[in-house]
């Protein structure tokens, strides 16, 4: 009775305690799809589709997964990425979401919280991709990708390993497609991908990918018509020889091949066949590339050749032959820590130089030595020496004192640097890293955009001192921090594609060695020292306001380049030579950002800014910021119109 009575009393006088432990805990079942029907790549994004049923109340739920690996010597990533999930009660749910690949690859875990309680819980599990060049093929029919099999892309490259996805199914993102080499459709496939789908695909092809597109269609839409490089027609026969001139083999197919096509598109460059009989053809896209093929992978006559592999090998062996691509790096710590190294010029005090040292020493050495032995002598006081010689030191020691007080910054040190690539009709990709430390313990938010994918790094031997922070995905993508400890070191890397970002339109045409035209800044941003790389030299435009424009004539300063365009163009914007500038001139170094083709027909635009642009965090905090740089490399490709006629510049 006497237990009756203390929960009754209990009951009565502290109802929350008993109607929290009451609450019951709804139950759901989740599962997961890791990567690309289970296969993922180690080092980059992953993408995860989770899947929600047996639903037995409507409830808001986070989805958490933690992360907690090393990246690097002197780095941890550290975090819990969550995300918010609507669940109603009896429907099946689904929720993509993106991690980074070793977490997939530690068998990490997928945990499903209701009022911070886990209710379910899925382990990640999947085949990590090797040595191989992984290869999509969209299609319903699992056997449309045998075609490929014995293949490699490119001469001597990788072997091909492919796999179908239904035209829907791979992620709509641009940047979880980074893990293909090649994504093969028809335009029939093509035309049945959801506009969500058929964007996303389009982007990772402006950003670099290689869409390679079989066959051709009586009546293509027009969005479809302007990227593919073959023009519809009626059906013929092509002799095999041109089959085999391409595959570099000396055996041709035993019977002629049916292609449909009408020519080439205007934009279009012509790999295999002939003017009037093309085969295949190529298009740029952005920094990425289309190729199509007159004829079907299932030909009969092209199935039973025994250099059927040959011929598709130099089809994507096109790959190769790009422009620099966008894509943003993988999740290794070369050569992200190049990037990251921009934490090392964040510092508590400010130090003069030494010279400014030595300076002091001597000053104090004769104030304190033949000055103070001369002046107590000249006045007859030398015992003073006894009491004068410590007051003197223990002024020099407050004053040092009161000067490092001074000097140690009262509020948050940041550095943002990363790289903006352009890619035209206001596409980008954006990448870099946010570093910041704190004098004091508080909580500190880094804000990106919602679709920007995002990984927190701290320091391995102080990481723990401080709470661990959670990443938020909703209208924006969030890494809060509940608290970071004093004078330790934060790095949040970040990338993703963006729109409506504008670009650098470049009309330019050449004849010879010269180089003429016209230059305008279409962006919102700033750029700083903006500068043409090519044909072996530097061609200096100065700083571009947005909606800027320049002439390039002959009266424009230029440089001859003899060896990288980096160490030029150093030379000129002095930004990458000091600071935390060096950190960026490193990972340009490190990735070639600054290979510019020594072709005529080719340009390369490159300038900085220290505008926020998309792939480089902000910091939200209530503590004040006492020091915020960001430094950003801007890129962008062009095209150079080459005419016999001579012309006006640049020797």
């Amino acid at each position: 009775m006497a237990a009756v009575a203390v929960v009754f009393s209990i009951s009565v006088f502290l109802p929350g305690v008993v109607s929290a432990s009451a609450i019951p805990v709804p139950s759901v079942k989740m599962t997961a799809a890791v990567g690309f029907n289970g296969f993922y790549d180690r080092y980059g994004w992953v993408p995860i589709k989770l899947t929600f049923d047996d639903v037995q109340t409507t409830e808001d739920v986070v989805v958490q997964v933690v992360v907690n690996d090393a990246f690097d010597a002197t780095r941890n990533a550290v975090g819990a990425l969550e995300w918010g999930v609507h669940l109603e009660k009896g429907r099946v749910t689904t929720k993509d979401l993106a991690i980074p690949g070793w977490v997939v690859y530690r068998n990490g875990v997928v945990n499903c919280l209701v009022n911070n309680q886990v209710v379910s819980q899925t382990r990640l599990s999947g085949n990590e991709l090797g040595q191989v060049a992984f290869v999509g093929v969209l299609s319903n029919r699992a056997e449309a990708a045998q075609f490929l099999t014995g293949s490699t892309n490119g001469t001597g490259g990788l072997p091909v390993l492919p796999m179908t996805f239904a035209p829907n199914a791979l992620p709509t993102y641009a940047n979880l497609l980074a893990t293909f080499t090649a994504i093969v459709s028809t335009p029939d496939e093509l035309e049945q991908m959801n506009n969500v789908n058929r964007q996303g695909l389009l982007e990772w092809v402006k950003l670099g990918g290689l869409l390679v597109v079989t066959g051709t269609t009586p009546d293509p839409p027009p969005w479809e018509a302007s990227i593919l490089p073959l023009l519809p027609g009626t059906s013929h026969k092509a002799p095999g020889a041109l089959f085999a001139r391409f595959a570099g083999t000396t055996t041709a197919p035993a019977k002629a091949v049916s292609v449909s096509t009408a020519g080439l598109n205007t934009d279009a460059q012509l790999l295999a066949g002939t003017q009037t009989i093309p085969l295949v053809a190529e298009i740029t896209m952005g920094r990425g590339t289309v190729v199509e093929t007159a004829f079907s992978p299932s030909e009969p006559a092209l199935l039973t050749w025994s250099n059927n592999a040959s011929l598709w090998t130099q089809v994507l062996g096109r790959i190769h032959v790009q422009p620099l691509s966008a894509l943003p790096p993988k999740l290794t710590a070369q050569p992200i820590d190049s990037l990251a190294s921009a934490s090392a010029v964040l510092a508590p005090l400010r130090v003069p130089s030494l010279p400014f040292w030595g300076i002091m020493f001597a000053v104090y050495v004769l104030a304190v030595g033949p000055l103070l032995f001369w002046v107590l002598r000249r006045f007859r006081r030398e015992p003073w020496g006894w009491i004068v010689l410590p007051v003197v030191s223990l002024f020099t020691t407050l004053t040092m004192y009161g000067f490092g007080v001074q000097e140690r910054p009262q509020g948050l040190l940041t550095e943002g640097v990363g790289v903006f690539d352009l890619v035209g009709d206001g596409a980008a990709e954006g990448y870099g890293v946010r570093s910041f430390m704190s004098p004091s313990i508080g909580p500190v938010d880094v804000s990106s955009s919602a679709q920007m994918l995002v990984l927190p790094m701290s320091q391995k031997d102080v990481h723990s001192l401080s709470q661990g922070p959670s990443v938020i995905h909703g209208t924006y993508t969030v890494v809060h921090y509940p608290q970071v400890g004093r004078w330790t070191v934060h790095d949040v890397i970040s990338s993703g594609a963006v729109v409506n970002q504008g670009q650098v339109d470049m009309q330019l045409w050449s004849s010879g060695k010269q180089l003429t035209g016209a230059v305008a800044n279409e962006t919102p941003y700033q750029l700083h020292d903006a500068a043409l790389c090519w044909n072996g030299k530097l061609i200096m435009l100065g700083d571009l306001s947005p909606g800027a424009a320049v002439n390039v004539s002959q009266s424009t300063s230029n440089t001859s380049v003899d060896g990288s365009y980096l160490a030029s163009y150093g030379s000129y914007n002095r930004d990458l030579t000091r600071g935390i500038g060096r950190s960026l001139s490193n990972y340009a170094a490190q990735v070639n950002l600054l290979a510019g083709s020594r072709d005529r027909g080719d340009v390369l635009l490159v300038a900085t800014t220290t505008d926020r642009t998309p792939g480089v965090p902000s910091i939200t905090s209530d503590i004040r910021t006492s020091s915020d740089h960001t430094l950003v490399l801007v890129r962008e490709f062009g095209n150079v119109a080459i005419y016999p006629v001579a012309g006006a510049i640049t020797q």
